[in-house]
């Protein structure tokens, strides 16, 4: 069992799923955990929903079950520690910008999908986290030409998935708090 505390790499990650006949990316696996951490789940209750949406609800075998548990608790650290340490699961800048692309877009697909399962009323949400949940249903649907200026391209992609990253973030804050209850709110006891 592994026991760091660091994300499985993505080709790891990628290769296990494929072996156990799940059709998703790592990208696509990352986002589904990281919208139902951002939605509020905080117990093991997400275990199931992945198996359901992934799995046709049988639960992963060695060594899935144990990447995909350790992808779940070092996202969940790095979502709720300070140092803003929370990044998406894409491939490297070795792969193209093409692939990157269609990587970001499953991630914030399958982001959507599990924050839509853990927030169900997620199009009634206003204010800047509503418009910030607008935009990634926007960026959710990238698509490029293949003889699009691929320097432009990657400048795009830095920016997108900078944004995809705060939005994350920002989702985390709204819907599970910083632990620090809100001016007005009452507290209960």
């Amino acid at each position: 069992m592994m026991t760091e505390n660091t994300l499985p790499s993505y080709q790891t990650l990628n290769t296990t799923l494929t072996q156990h006949h799940i059709g998703m990316t790592a990208s696509e696996m990352h986002g589904l955990i990281s919208g139902l951490l951002c939605g509020g789940s905080n117990d093991s209750s997400w275990t199931v929903m992945v198996h359901d949406l992934t799995n046709e609800g049988i639960a992963f075998g060695y060594p899935l079950k144990d990447m995909v548990t350790q992808l779940y608790d070092v996202t969940k650290q790095d979502l709720e520690d300070e140092g803003f340490d929370f990044d998406l699961m894409v491939p490297d800048d070795e792969s193209s910008v093409f692939e990157r692309i269609d990587a970001l877009s499953g991630w914030v697909n399958h982001f959507l999908l599990g924050l839509g399962m853990m927030q169900p009323k997620l199009a009634q949400v206003k204010g800047e986290t509503g418009e910030a949940i607008d935009d990634l249903r926007n960026i959710a649907q990238l698509r490029y030409e293949e003889d699009e200026d691929q320097d432009e391209l990657e400048r795009s992609l830095a920016e997108i998935h900078e944004y995809v990253r705060m939005a994350a973030m920002l989702c985390h804050n709204e819907f599970v708090g910083t632990g620090v209850p809100a001016a007005g709110k009452p507290t209960l006891h």
